[in-house]
């Protein structure tokens, strides 16, 4: 005998009986306590779990008669968990449950019966009863029932005992209970599918024993088809225990655990859901589960509504599984769930806010019993923050990076594996992927360098960032077709002054991008000894066809005493800058520039003196930074006689900041080198040829910039 969980001590109610001395001869004799546990016999498999829950419920079902000795009953009450004030003497306790009927569904009678029990005077004595099922049970197991369904309607076992009838249908789980060593008969009855004939099969299978003990129980699992009919395919015998026999309706109600719900609540933010389900917590076998979807998720509104586990549609169930529902199964009782994990990972927050969805279970039936009220369970789907950058410096005239998307919430790996990064162009409403990932590549600039971009998570956005691309600026004069020619007082000898040529590459002083260092070789005065000496400038141009006209510089000596190259003084290569020069000759480098070139391109001849090489060279800064910078130096020696395409690229050292100037230089002869000059040269200028101490001449024209990016 074991006990096996629902033992019951008996304490609190008093239940104390007067006897008059004269009837039971007890006069004088003192008082005592007794207290009752109820055991149970266990043997044979336990099928049927009684939880700890239930054992007060059960307790009070039971009936205790008491008696002493001479069998006068002392105690008949409802059993009870108080101690129970007796005279001192011996006694007997008997437990009770239910009424040994002749007949019944679901109608078990549990008894036991202590042995004798002395109590004395001022003390307690405990017992314990010993409980076992004390009729007889029949069982069918319809595992075929699919067989059965397909011939019969309306079918069932009739059992018949001592003139009571019972029917044990396949539609719940009842057993028939008879008295203890009593005669039965088994009959089958149903109606013909094919024709709605009735049918009545008595059983009579030498397996069936003639009678049943106390306890036993007759499980018999019955196979039909339409050759063979109706067959007893196996039939046992096996002991059963109160465990196993508690009528359904004692157990306790159905119950339901959220897992990973806090409470009813679930919020999480899309592409990080967790595994969640409705665990079921059954005595016995589930019988129907019913609930009610109200989804906001706009993807799955199609499934709002009612539903029950037993009337479910062929459609209506795909529906479900198709959104992520695991369906519980009818008759299981272990590992009864509402499964919900895919149907999260399925769940979508929106751009306006939380997307709330509910799910109501409004029944959950087994053993005949319900959940007390319908259950709402929320569940939250939040949209997962994104966050993204533009840096300026990211935008050039062709391109831009947007900065990798961050976020907030979600699951980061999910999320970037299917982000995509748009932009749309001011004055227009599509939105266009960029060309890769978070690069937009454009073939040529659009004609609206204004734009505004995002990342998109499925439907979900980031912040929208506004961004302009970087003009494709070209310098000014860039065809070197605007000059101003003047003169000017260049030198003097002791006798008189005289005025030279003088040439600005520009129209309108004011508006002046480009200059020239002629004001190094042609101070405001300079007195010679000798009239062979001419001032000169370094920088005028060259008439072309058509009225086009282009650059040139050429190597200069300052005064005469510079008669070779080896002599002591200051001979001064040509240069064409962007820039101002001041009346002094100084020269400041640099313009105000905001975008960002890849490679400058020119026309240029040149006419190499003395194995004389020319150097070309740009430099951007940001404010005193240099951000890229590029040269080209041209053979030693090497006379270019007709104009030729020059491509010179930049390379940018810096690619984090933006472009707040630029310089631009052409030298009639490389910075690396020292210049050299001719004596008395034949020099072309555009108001009639002259000699002077000249060296190395670079032509230059048609200048562009160039935008790769």
């Amino acid at each position: 005998m074991n006990k096996i969980g629902w033992k019951y001590g008996l304490f609190g109610l008093l239940a104390w009986l007067f006897v008059s001395c004269q009837q039971e001869g007890l006069t004088d004799m003192g008082q005592g306590y007794l207290t009752v546990s109820l055991l149970e016999e266990a043997t044979g498999e336990v099928t049927k779990a009684t939880p700890a829950q239930l054992e007060k419920e059960i307790e009070g079902l039971f009936h205790l008669t008491i008696r002493n000795a001479s069998g006068y009953t002392v105690y008949d009450d409802a059993f009870t968990d108080g101690s129970i004030r007796v005279a001192a003497g011996t006694y007997t306790v008997t437990a009770t449950y239910g009424n040994n009927q002749p007949l019944a569904l679901d109608a078990p009678y549990y008894t036991g019966e202590s042995a004798q029990i002395q109590v004395t005077a001022g003390s307690t004595q405990a017992t314990e009863v010993t409980c076992r099922l004390a009729n007889a049970l029949i069982s069918i197991d319809w595992t075929d029932k699919s067989a059965f369904d397909a011939i019969y309607s309306n079918y069932g076992i009739s059992v018949e005992s001592d003139g009571s009838s019972v029917k044990l249908s396949p539609t719940d789980t009842k057993s028939a209970y008879l008295k203890s060593g009593a005669t039965y008969q088994l009959t089958f009855v149903g109606t013909r599918q094919s024709d709605q004939s009735i049918v009545s099969i008595p059983m009579n299978s030498t397996e069936l024993p003639t009678t049943l003990t106390a306890g036993e129980q007759l499980i018999l699992k019955l196979t039909a088809d339409t050759q063979t009919g109706l067959s007893i395919q196996k039939a046992e015998v096996n002991t059963a225990t109160i465990r196993q026999t508690i009528p359904l309706r004692f157990l306790p109600a159905p119950k339901v655990t959220a897992k990973n719900f806090n409470g009813t609540e679930l919020s999480f933010y899309e592409t990080d859901a967790p595994l969640a389900q409705l665990d079921f917590q059954l005595a016995s076998s589930l019988q129907d589960v019913a609930f009610t979807l109200n989804f906001q998720d706009e993807n799955l509104q199609s499934l709002n509504g009612d539903y029950r586990l037993t009337t479910l549609t062929a459609e209506q169930r795909w529906q479900l599984v198709a959104a992520g529902f695991i369906l519980p199964t009818i008759g299981v009782q272990a590992g009864a769930f509402l499964g919900m994990d895919n149907l999260l990972q399925n769940l979508h927050a929106s751009n306006d806010g939380d997307v709330v969805n509910t799910i109501v279970l409004t029944s959950l039936q087994a053993n005949d019993r319900d959940i007390t009220a319908p259950i709402t369970y929320t569940i939250t789907v939040k949209k997962p923050e994104m966050y993204i950058e533009l840096p300026d410096y990211d935008i050039w005239t062709k391109q831009f990076t947007i900065k990798e998307c961050q976020f907030t919430g979600g699951k980061e790996q999910k999320l970037r594996a299917n982000l995509k990064y748009q932009y749309q162009l001011e004055g227009s409403d599509d939105w266009i992927n960029c060309t890769n990932e978070n690069l937009q590549v454009f073939n040529e600039q659009p004609t609206q360098r204004n734009f505004q971009v995002r990342a998109v998570y499925r439907n979900l956005t980031s912040n929208h960032v506004s961004g302009t691309l970087e003009e494709e600026a070209q310098v000014p004069n860039a065809n070197m077709d605007e000059w101003t020619s003047t003169t000017r007082a260049a030198w003097t000898t002791k006798y008189t002054s005289h005025d030279q040529p003088f040439f600005y590459p520009w129209i309108s002083e004011e508006n002046h991008w480009w200059d020239t260092n002629s004001l190094q070789t042609m101070p405001s005065s300079i007195t010679a000894s000798s009239i062979n000496f001419k001032s000169f400038p370094t920088a005028t141009y060259e008439d072309l066809s058509n009225g086009n006209k282009a650059a040139l510089v050429r190597t200069i000596s300052v005064n005469n005493l510079n008669i070779d190259k080896t002599s002591l003084g200051s001979n001064v290569r040509g240069i064409l800058f962007a820039g101002i020069s001041d009346d002094s000759g100084n020269m400041t480098e640099g313009r105000p520039w905001s975008s960002r070139p890849t490679a400058l391109v020119f026309h240029t001849k040149y006419n190499s003196y003395d194995n004389e090489r020319f150097g070309v060279y740009v430099e951007l800064y940001n404010n005193e930074t240099l951000i890229a910078n590029g040269s080209l130096l041209s053979t030693n020696g090497v006379s270019i006689n007709s104009y030729t395409e020059q491509n010179m690229l930049l390379n940018y050292v810096v690619d984090n900041k933006k472009a707040t100037s630029i310089r631009i230089r052409f030298c009639s002869v490389a910075e690396e080198d020292s210049p050299a000059i001719q004596i008395n040269k034949a020099v072309y200028l555009p108001t009639g040829n002259q000699n002077a101490h000249a060296g190395s001449e670079l032509f230059v024209d048609n200048i562009s910039l160039i935008y790769e990016k």
